[in-house]
């Protein structure tokens, strides 16, 4: 985006009937944030919150977007066990397999 490469080949594209396409990626964990629970007035509950060791999960989606026909939206859900030494994040194969179900669903 520096020096203002963004705007660039709009005209050359949509001429083309190329996509745009904008991609984004996030990651979370199972586990719950807290343990709620209700409870006398004083008397503070204890709850035991599931999900120590429950993994890690990836989603990622990718926005294509065309002048005239419908904007496509894929996405990408992958689970990571958990575990010392595994991988918590998607891999360039993963991101490469979801342009790949795109550039097949477009």
């Amino acid at each position: 985006m520096e020096g203002g490469d963004l705007g660039r080949g709009k005209r050359a594209r949509a001429a083309c009937g190329g996509y745009i396409c904008f991609e984004d990626e996030a990651g979370f964990t199972r586990r719950p944030p807290k343990g709620r629970t209700w409870g006398r007035c004083g008397v503070t509950p204890m709850v035991t919150v599931s999900g120590r060791r429950s993994g890690h999960l990836s989603v990622a989606g990718l926005i294509a977007v065309r002048s005239g026909p419908r904007t496509r939206l894929c996405h990408r859900l992958i689970f990571h066990p958990a575990g010392k030494g595994t991988r918590r994040s998607m891999s360039e194969r993963d991101s490469i397999a979801l342009i790949d179900g795109t550039h097949q669903l477009v």
